[in-house]
Parts: C-alpha cells; sequence; structure tokens
C-alpha cells in the first residue's frame, strides 16, 4: 500500500472509507465523490454516499488532492474532520456535499490553490453571519487561484471575494438572484482572472468593473435571457486578451460593436439568440464581414438563430483557420458552397434544417478530409452522396431524422469510413439495418432507436429473428465488441438480438419501448451487464418458455388454495378450514389441456404473520389474484380491504396486472332474494356483489390516474400559450380532441362493469387507448418542438420532456380486473370462465411480454431439478401444443444427458449451500458464474429463494430465519 499514489473510489455506495485506505501513507490523490470527472452538475445516482470521514483521515500527510464532491450528506459532519492536518493539500472539492457553512479548517490549509464549494444551496452566504464570518478566513489563503462559488444562492457579491486577489478561475453561475445586484460588487481588483463564468445569474446589464479585468481569457455570460437587450452597451472591446466568449441563450437581437474589437477571439458561441443578421451597425465594417476579421477564430456556434441564407463568404467563409462550426437549425435552404472552402473543419452541424437536403446546392464536402464529425440530423437529405465516402477521418456521424435517406441506406457502402466511433440512424424508419454496419470495428456508439414502422416494426423483427443472418450477412453486429453504447429503444422488438451475447464491451444498452419477450423483466431491470450475460447463457442452448408466475392473494379463509386445487384438476375442491397455508406454498401446473400456458403459482397465506414475506415474492412480470370470499355479508368493509391488498400489491409492483376472483358462491343462496336458490338467482346476486366491488375498484383506479391526467391538463393549458401554428401541433390538437372524446365515451360506459366482469381485458380497452393516444401526444410533441421561434421550441422542448414523464408514469399506472369464477357444490360455477379469463392474460402480450419468451436451458434445468416433477410426455401432446411440447422435449433431454445423480440430489434437498450446488454444476457444463446467475434469475422469478449478497435478500434471511 505505501507505493500506491492515487485511489478512487468515486460513484460506489461507500459509508465510510475503508481502513486499508489509511495503509496508503504516501498518497497524494484520494477521490470519493459521486461526481464525473469532477462536475458536480453530472452526480452518479447511488443509493448511499459517504457521511463521515475518519479521524485518521488526517494521517495521509502527503495528500494533494481530495475530491469528496456529491456525497449529500457528509456537510453534517465535515466541521469535525481532521482535514485541517493536511497541509500539502492543493486540490480540494467539497461540491453538494450539504455544507451549511465553510469549514474553519479549510482557512488552515496553506497551500490551497483550488477549492470548489459549488451547489451547496445551504451555504446561503449572504444571509447568515456565522456563515460570513467562516468565507472572511478565506482571505488568508494567498495561494488559492480556483474558486467555485456556483449554485449556492448567493444574492449579493460578498466583500472578501474582492480580496482574493491571486485568484485566476472564479465561477458564479446558477445563482440566480446575483445578477440584480453584481454591478455594485468590486471585483475590479482582480486583475489576475483568467476565467470568470457568471452563466445563469439573472444578469440584464454587463458590470463596468468587467471591463478592469484586462487579463481575461474565458468569460461566459450565457443563460442570462434578458442580458441581450443591454450588452451593447457594454464596452467590453478592450478585453484585448479574450479567446473564449459565450453569449448564448440571453435574447440577443443584433451583435453588439465591440466584438469587432476582440481580434484575438477563438471561440464564439452566439447560439440559440434571435439574429436575423450579423451585422454590426456601428463597426465601420460593410455589413457583416467583422465576422471575417476574426482570423483566429477555431469555433463558432451560430445555431439556433433565423439567419437562413444571410450568412454569406464574407462573413465566414475566410475564417480558414475555424475547426468547428454549428449552423443547427438556422434555416438554410441550400448548402453554401464555401463551406468546402473551410479545409481545416474538424465540425460540422448543418442539423435541423429541414428544407436543406440534396443534392446539397452543388456542393461538395469531400475536400475537408480533417472532418471527424458531421451532423446531419433531419437535414432532409435523401440520399448518401458520393463525397461523404472521401471523409475517411469521420469519427462521428449522425443521419437520423432523415426518412427518405432510411429508404436507401442499405446501399450506401459507409462501411468504407472505418474510423467511425459514433453512428446515429435514429428516426429513420428504416426497414432493415445495412449489412455495412457490421464492417464499422472501432463504432463505440450506435444509435438504432425509434425506427418504427406503426405496431409492425420490421426492424424489430429483422433484430430479432433467427433469420437474422439473410439480413445482416450472419451475426456481423457481433463482431463489434469495441461498442460500449447501443440505443435499440422504440423498434418493436420482441426479442433482444443474440449477438447482443457478444458485444463483451458494452456499457449501456437501451431496451426501452419494446415489448420484449427475451430477456424477461427481471434480467432487463438489472441493466445491460445482465442481459448481456443472459444473451450469452442463451448461446448455449435455449427453448421457448409459456411458465407464467401466478400469486394468489387475500384473507385468510378466502379460499386461496381451495381455488388452486380446483384450477389444477378441474374439479371443484374444498379444503378443510382447519387446513392452513404456511406462508407460501409454491406449485406449478398447466392451465387446460389446449393451452401452451404453465402457471408457477404462489399460494400466499393470509394471516397476520405471514404478511410480511409477501413483498419478498413479488416481482414483475407476475399475475397477482385477489381472492375474495365474496358471501361476506359486509360489501363496505369487504371493499375497502380489497383496496389495500391493490395498495399493496401496487406498492411493491407499480403497474401489476390484479384479477379479483369471488368465491364461497355456494353459501350466497341464504342471501338471495329468490328463496328457490335458482342458478339464474344466484347468478344475478353473485353479479351484483361483484359489480359492488366493480365499482369500487374503479374508483381507485380513476384515483390512482387522475393526477396524471392533471398534469397533462397543465400542460397542455401551457401549450395553448405557445402560439404555435405548424402542421406538429394541429396534429397535436387532433390528438388531443381524440383523446378527451375516449375519456367522454369511458366516462358514458362506465356503468356497465358486466362487460368487464366477462373478459377483462375489456377492462383495460379505455385506458390502453387512452395511453396509446397520450404516447402519440407525446411524439406529436416531438415533432413540434423542431418548428416556430427559438421560444416557442425551448418551451415546446420543456412540455415533452413533461409529458415523456407522464407516459412514462402512465405505463406503470394500476390495471384491475374483476371476474366471477369460484365453485358452487359440485357444478365447478365461474371455474371455466376464470381459466379462458387467466389464459388470455397470460397471452397478453402487452401485459406479459416475457411469456413465450427464451430462456437458457441450463437455468430451465435446475428449476426442473428444484421442482422435482416429471414434465409433459410428447405422445400425450396435442397438436396445438407443438412448440410447446418441443420446449418440454428439449428441457427433458437437456436434462436427462447432463445432469448427475448427485446434482438431483442436492437440488431436491430443502436447501443448500450455493458453492457446493455450484461445484455440482460445474461437472454439468456451467460455469461458477452461470450457476450463480441462474439462482439470481430463479429467484426473481420465483422458483427458489436464493440468499445472495443483494439487500433484499439478506433482509429476506433474517425474516425466515428469525
Amino acid at each position: 500500500m505505501t507505493k500506491i499514489h492515487t485511489i478512487k473510489l468515486g460513484g460506489n455506495d461507500l459509508q465510510w472509507l475503508p481502513q486499508s485506505v489509511r495503509l496508503a501513507t504516501n498518497l497524494r490523490v484520494l477521490h470519493v465523490g459521486h461526481c464525473v470527472d469532477g462536475d458536480q452538475t453530472a452526480v452518479l445516482e447511488t443509493r448511499q454516499s459517504l457521511s463521515v470521514l475518519p479521524d485518521w483521515i488526517g494521517e495521509l500527510s502527503g495528500l494533494q488532492t481530495l475530491i469528496l464532491g456529491g456525497n449529500d450528506t457528509l456537510g453534517l459532519k465535515i466541521g469535525r474532520a481532521g482535514v485541517g492536518g493536511l497541509t500539502r493539500l492543493t486540490t480540494l472539492d467539497l461540491s453538494r456535499i450539504g455544507l451549511c457553512k465553510c469549514p474553519e479548517w479549510v482557512s488552515q490549509l496553506p497551500g490551497l490553490q483550488t477549492l470548489n464549494l459549488g451547489s451547496n444551496r445551504e451555504l446561503r452566504v449572504t444571509r447568515n453571519s456565522t456563515c460570513m464570518a467562516s468565507f472572511w478566513k478565506l482571505t488568508s489563503l494567498k495561494t488559492l487561484t480556483t474558486l467555485d462559488l456556483s449554485g449556492i444562492m448567493l444574492e449579493n457579491c460578498p466583500k472578501w471575494l474582492g480580496q482574493l486577489v491571486g485568484l485566476q478561475k472564479l465561477k458564479l453561475s446558477e445563482n440566480w438572484h446575483l445578477g440584480q445586484n453584481l454591478r455594485k460588487a468590486s471585483l475590479g481588483g482582480l486583475i489576475k482572472l483568467e476565467t470568470l463564468d457568471l452563466a445563469d445569474i439573472g444578469l440584464f446589464e454587463c458590470p463596468e468593473w468587467l471591463g478592469q479585468l484586462k487579463g481575461l481569457h474565458t468569460l461566459n455570460l450565457r443563460l442570462n435571457r434578458s442580458l441581450g437587450q443591454r450588452l451593447g452597451e457594454a464596452s467590453l472591446g478592450v478585453l484585448c486578451r479574450l479567446t473564449a466568449l459565450d453569449l448564448s441563450r440571453i435574447g440577443l437581437a443584433e451583435c453588439p460593436e465591440w466584438l469587432g474589437q476582440l481580434l484575438g477571439l477563438q471561440t464564439l458561441n452566439l447560439g440559440r439568440n434571435k439574429l436575423t443578421t450579423l451585422d454590426c451597425s456601428h463597426t465601420g465594417l460593410c455589413k457583416d464581414q467583422w465576422v471575417g476579421q476574426l482570423l483566429d477564430l477555431r469555433a463558432l456556434d451560430l445555431s439556433f438563430n433565423p439567419l437562413g441564407e444571410t450568412i454569406g463568404e464574407a462573413c465566414v467563409g475566410r475564417l480558414d483557420r475555424l475547426t468547428s462550426l454549428n449552423l443547427h437549425g438556422i434555416g438554410l435552404c441550400e448548402c453554401p458552397k464555401w463551406l468546402s472552402q473551410l479545409t481545416g473543419l474538424q465540425e460540422l452541424s448543418l442539423r435541423g434544417d429541414l428544407t436543406f437536403g440534396m443534392p446539397f446546392g452543388g456542393a461538395s464536402f469531400g475536400e475537408l478530409t480533417g472532418l471527424t464529425t458531421l451532423d446531419l440530423f433531419r437535414s432532409g437529405v435523401c440520399e448518401c452522396p458520393e463525397w461523404m465516402l472521401e471523409l475517411t477521418g469521420l469519427q462521428m456521424l449522425s443521419l437520423g431524422g432523415n426518412l427518405e435517406l432510411g429508404k436507401t441506406l442499405g446501399g450506401a457502402r459507409l462501411g468504407r469510413l472505418n474510423r467511425l466511433t459514433a453512428l446515429d440512424l435514429s428516426h429513420m424508419e428504416l426497414c432493415e439495418c445495412p449489412e455495412w454496419l457490421g464492417q464499422l470495428m472501432e463504432l463505440q456508439k450506435l444509435d438504432l432507436s425509434n425506427n418504427e414502422l406503426g405496431r409492425n416494426n420490421e426492424l424489430g423483427r429483422t433484430l430479432g429473428n433467427e433469420e437474422l443472418g439473410k439480413t445482416l450477412g450472419g451475426a456481423c453486429l457481433g463482431g463489434l465488441t469495441s461498442l460500449t453504447t447501443l440505443d435499440l429503444s422504440s423498434i418493436g422488438l420482441c426479442e433482444c438480438p443474440e449477438w447482443v451475447g457478444q458485444l463483451t464491451g458494452l456499457q449501456t444498452l437501451n431496451l426501452k419501448h419494446n415489448s420484449l419477450k427475451t430477456p424477461p423483466p427481471v434480467i432487463v431491470e438489472k441493466g445491460t451487464t445482465a442481459i448481456v450475460q443472459y444473451m450469452r447463457d442463451l448461446a448455449n442452448g435455449r427453448v421457448p418458455c409459456y411458465v407464467l408466475k401466478m400469486m394468489l392473494l387475500g384473507d385468510p379463509g378466502g379460499g386461496k388454495s381451495s381455488l388452486l386445487d380446483t384450477l389444477a384438476s378441474g374439479i371443484p375442491t374444498r379444503r378443510p378450514a382447519e387446513d392452513r397455508t404456511p406462508s407460501v406454498d409454491v406449485k406449478m401446473h398447466r392451465i387446460n389441456e389446449s393451452s401452451r400456458l404453465v402457471l408457477n403459482t404462489y399460494d400466499a397465506g393470509g394471516h397476520e404473520v405471514y404478511r410480511a414475506t409477501h413483498r419478498f415474492f413479488m416481482s414483475p412480470g407476475t399475475l397477482y389474484v385477489l381472492v375474495v370470499d365474496i358471501a361476506n355479508p359486509g360489501p363496505s368493509e369487504q371493499s375497502e380491504q380489497i383496496v389495500k391488498w391493490l395498495e399493496a400489491v401496487q406498492s411493491q409492483v407499480p403497474g401489476a396486472a390484479v384479477v379479483i376472483v369471488g368465491t364461497h358462491v355456494d353459501e350466497i343462496e341464504d342471501y338471495a332474494d329468490d328463496s328457490t336458490g335458482t342458478v339464474e338467482s344466484l347468478s344475478f346476486e353473485v353479479h351484483a356483489r361483484l359489480s359492488n366491488i366493480d365499482t369500487r375498484v374503479m374508483q381507485w383506479e380513476d384515483m390512482r390516474l387522475s393526477h396524471l391526467r392533471e398534469a397533462v391538463r397543465a400542460a397542455e393549458d401551457e401549450l395553448e400559450n405557445v402560439g404555435n401554428a405548424s402542421v406538429q401541433m394541429n396534429e397535436w390538437r387532433a390528438l388531443r380532441e381524440q383523446r378527451d372524446a375516449l375519456l367522454v365515451d369511458a366516462h358514458r360506459d362506465s356503468g356497465q362493469s358486466v362487460c368487464r366482469v366477462l373478459d377483462p381485458r375489456l377492462a383495460q380497452a379505455y385506458k390502453q387507448h387512452e395511453y396509446d393516444v397520450y404516447s402519440g401526444v407525446s411524439e406529436a410533441l416531438a415533432r413540434a418542438r423542431q418548428c416556430g421561434s427559438e421560444d416557442s421550441r425551448i418551451k415546446l422542448s420543456q412540455l415533452h420532456e413533461e409529458m415523456r414523464a407522464t407516459v412514462a408514469c402512465w405505463e406503470r399506472a394500476p390495471r384491475a380486473a374483476v371476474t366471477a369464477a369460484s365453485f358452487h357444490k359440485k357444478s365447478g360455477w365461474g371455474v371455466e370462465c376464470l381459466m379462458d379469463v387467466l389464459d388470455k392474460l397470460g397471452g397478453d402480450a402487452k401485459i406479459f411480454s416475457a411469456v413465450g419468451g427464451r430462456q437458457p436451458l441450463n437455468y430451465l434445468m435446475l428449476q426442473r431439478l428444484f421442482a422435482n416433477e416429471e414434465t409433459a410426455s410428447v405422445d400425450e401432446a396435442q397438436d396445438a401444443q407443438k412448440l410447446q411440447v418441443e420446449g418440454e422435449a428439449a428441457i427433458k433431454r437437456h436434462t436427462a444427458e447432463y445432469s448427475t445423480p448427485e446434482l438431483r440430489a442436492l437440488c431436491a434437498r430443502p436447501f443448500v449451500a450455493a458453492s457446493v450446488l455450484a461445484d455440482e454444476a460445474c461437472k454439468c457444463g456451467m460455469t461458477r458464474e452461470e450457476v450463480y446467475r441462474a439462482l439470481e434469475f430463479l429467484h426473481e422469478s420465483g422458483y427458489v429463494l436464493y440468499y445472495g449478497k443483494s439487500a433484499r435478500n439478506e433482509e429476506l434471511q433474517k425474516i425466515v430465519f428469525t
């Protein structure tokens, strides 16, 4: 440990520093922050954070850099830490740690050069006298050159700041009220200042002292939305050493005259303003030629200014040192020919000029051989030009959003661009993946998202089809081992491509908004690593699995076990009252002879003592059956108890599907109006009682969804004020009218609950249709935000994000249906109806997308050995069951060939050590890692209880064994 100089523990769920760090006596750098590369605005999502620093931290006397940012509770105890003894410390990051005042020991660090206190919003240094005193002591830090006070709710610039005359970098951004009083500050004495960040502080005019900072190299004034109106009055032309200037999003309508005096500028950002021309009326230069005088300019951003064709060769075409040019969304009708003269360009964005298109106005970029980034997203390109093949140095290419291009992309021969590391082919309505994709061996990021042709998405079928080789030349994408990010969201995938398992370097895989059967939800929720490993395990053997996990819940004596016995045997069965289900009873059986569906049933004991364990057996992709004794004469109390059960399920598994089943129908004869107790009178009474439950369930569902509808209405009210009359907005309004009409119909038909009793899928018809319309509204907003003025685009973008969040919540909304299924003496009244209901639900891909998906044979071998049950015989199967029988036969054959008597004996035990099981399974062709993955999968799927290292399993272990 004495030879270690750097330790990085950032992003881990650490509550305290490991004692082993204490042994690194020659440590120079210690990173235990949750921020990404020192950026406090990009905090990693973690469950736990460092809450206290140990007393021995002061013993690391050689420490020079200490990064603690992002540990949001550390600030409460940081004042008592022994950090003051780290006299050699030069860099200290205390950003976003919940500081209420600056620790006194900070002023005792004589060699400190960089101090980051950003995003500690409780500091409020101008309001608290104690806090002010702690900051005044910072003036003793004569070596301090970099100070970050961003996002700490400053309202006035503190006087002590002007005494830090050695400062070279100062960040005051995101103090939203600071700009109103900044002109009163006295920072003109900071003559060594080279970098000043005043972004997003509510600044409406430039303070006079700004012109005194003659040594400034970098000035950031972005996101001060009222500053543009008075920027021309400023005297910033004297900042002759300025090399980087950011004036984006400040409401600028005319270029200030002093811009032409900043001849040393290398980076200029004028993006997202209101500029219609680059003319400076008082510069003495003809029209926009002042831009052409900035001969040292390397990067120029003019995006989202309605400049159109006003940009001429005299304006930008002379900047032969330009390496980055952003013309995103400026309204070009054709590509300027002078662009080909900028031979030094490395980055070029022509994104969002919808009327741009081909044939590039006769322009050719073939001479731009140094180009590494080319962005043509939504530029109306119809086909790939030949000169694109000459840009062999391209590393990042975006062609997404060009619908016509998607039709010809397969023959584009872009495989010659073998240096590409990032490629965007999203929103193109692709029907198949181009074969040349497999030639891009250095590709690290690939975006194929939102290539969806309605509900029958051809790209999704191509990627997930076993005949993938016909369109992709074999598993050609599996050879892209450099790939780290892959986006396959919203392309209609049913199965994740098997070649994903070959992408060993994949770090981020996006499969959202696909009706995936493979892998199942329990794997997808674990993230990219789990998905890749699952697909790799599939490569060792796979079979379609039509098993649906079903969990029965309800009060004691409701008839859960009796109902389960009836479903399993098809014969009305009632268990004795004293036959009490302990905790959870797990069984497996077919739903009926003609169905492929196999139910893996969990009969959960309803007694209070067992309810604490129920949540450990709940998982996504499970059908929950709430069993209710409808012979109970207390309908009000019964309805409220049903709601409590629904809430319990919803809290653990948001969006879970629940079927409410009435039992004890034979006992209702005593309450029927018709004393004869005929089937007709009994049926009427049953439906009356179920309707009461149905009405209460509908009220509960509407209450859960009402806040989502209110959020949408609020967003829509704001949207009407945007005033955008584009075609896309008209599309949105039409969808809104459709949605409103749908809700009216739903309200009118809400009393007709009989149809819901007969078919639970009808219960979801209105909600599913409403969700589909909301999805359409979201996509319409996505298209609408590309049009209109800058203000409307910003507003539409915000509303679109709100709408996407609402739609995401809608996907997790509760789903419940009431059905009349029970047993009546020997007739089994309603049982066949319930079997039919369960069969239809299990086959509904929208609710249980994983049913029918492929699972690794090794996983299923262990599952069957644990179950210790015989699979269905092939000879007994019917033609309608062929696919399932083939799967069962494959499982049976695989188990017989690979399992050993020792493994069978271990699986037959009530409990066994995982390590012992892994040792024996390794003799059957499985690796230890695969065994543990299989156990985790079987645990999440409800087949076994596996006490792994997760907090959830440890909690379960404590409950079970205590």
